[in-house]
């Protein structure tokens, strides 16, 4: 896989955890929403659970908390609708 694809690939599972989780990280102060977005981009970049992660999206999680192997799971769940 290409460096670009798996960068677009990890930003769409990204997408998928935010929505599928009911996060807003508009939630987050003006200020602070570049940073924590650009450092929950790094940290999903360098995940090694991308497949338990699509498995976990593909089954019916509308709304809940995000699971505990994402590395993103503590800002996800700080900023859920």
């Amino acid at each position: 896989m290409g460096f670009i694809r798996h960068i677009d690939d990890r930003l769409e599972l990204m997408g998928l955890m935010l929505e599928t989780t009911g996060a807003d990280l508009t939630k987050l102060s003006p200020g602070a929403l570049d940073a924590q977005f650009r450092s929950a981009a790094y940290r999903c970049l360098g995940c090694r659970q991308e497949e338990q992660c699509e498995r976990w999206l593909n089954e019916e999680h509308r709304h809940e908390k995000a699971p505990g192997f994402c590395p993103n799971a503590e800002l996800m769940n700080s900023v859920r609708d």
